[in-house]
């Protein structure tokens, strides 16, 4: 089964390696077998954000991504968080706390 990643119109704070980046995560969803669309906007502060939710199974929540005085913040649904300088480490980030997750579940 072939999948194709419906790339949305981003806030246009993000430039245009953020942009990559989103569709990156987006990618990195996917490979874990979460099928997601997301949502951009900015803070009260002008500062890009990024909501990724489930496009099955009642649209949850899945991680949320925000440009912070030049950092990057991952929010996860279990209220845990990672931060990077990098938008390049991001989806890295999320692949391997998507796997490290996956394997937590096994054990519960």
């Amino acid at each position: 089964m072939s999948s194709v990643l419906k790339l949305l119109s981003a806030s246009p704070n993000w430039t245009e390696d953020e942009r990559i980046m989103l569709a990156d995560i987006q990618g990195a969803l996917l490979t874990e077998g979460i099928e997601t669309d997301y949502e951009t906007s900015t803070s009260d502060s002008n500062e890009p954000w990024a909501v990724f939710y489930e496009t099955t199974g009642g649209n949850d929540f899945v991680v949320h991504v925000a440009r912070s005085r030049s950092r990057y913040l991952i929010l996860w649904t279990d209220s845990t968080h990672n931060e990077t300088f990098n938008c390049a480490n991001i989806a890295v980030i999320i692949s391997e706390n998507l796997s490290h997750r996956s394997n937590m579940k096994r054990f519960i």
